[in-house]
């Protein structure tokens, strides 16, 4: 049988849509840890507001309502940035994605080509093995119309 005569770009579609598998794996890993820090820091930050807001709702120290405010405010711009950052993660997670999604529709494509090639050489063989059978069927009844007649001119 003939080679598939796109094997090694086949290949090598293959090898990079396994490494875009590990890219999106680890971008989805990304994506996931920034969720769970984000959760975390929320849920701090909810606790130390409910502290502050007992703790603020007596009367006290003007300095550590200072303090507790400005740690809150610290805990909201941390929150911020773990948003962008999970938004961040998020859209590098989707482009991976789309990557990985692009370069399996081209290794499907080139499998089909390959399955429709290999469909062809195996009906040109077919076709090669009837020529040759009915080459060898024809000698054999020239053969055989060759000694019958020279049988009967002989007899």
């Amino acid at each position: 049988m003939a080679a598939f005569p796109l094997q090694s770009v086949l290949d090598l579609a293959e090898r990079r849509a396994e490494g875009r598998v590990r890219l999106v794996r680890m971008a989805h890993g990304e994506w996931l840890l920034a969720r769970a820090r984000l959760v975390r820091l929320e849920d701090e930050l909810e606790r130390y507001r409910q502290a502050f807001q007992q703790a603020a709702g007596g009367v006290g120290d003007g300095g550590l309502w200072r303090e507790g405010a400005v740690h809150l405010q610290e805990l909201g711009r941390r929150r911020a940035e773990g948003r962008g950052a999970v938004e961040q993660r998020h859209a590098l997670w989707q482009t991976a994605l789309q990557d990985w999604r692009e370069e399996k529709r081209r290794v499907d494509a080139l499998r089909v080509l390959k399955e429709r090639h290999e469909r062809q050489e195996v009906r040109r063989r077919g076709r090669q093995e009837a020529k040759l059978h009915d080459e060898l069927a024809a000698r054999a009844a020239q053969l055989r119309a060759m000694v019958e007649g020279s049988q009967g001119g002989s007899a």
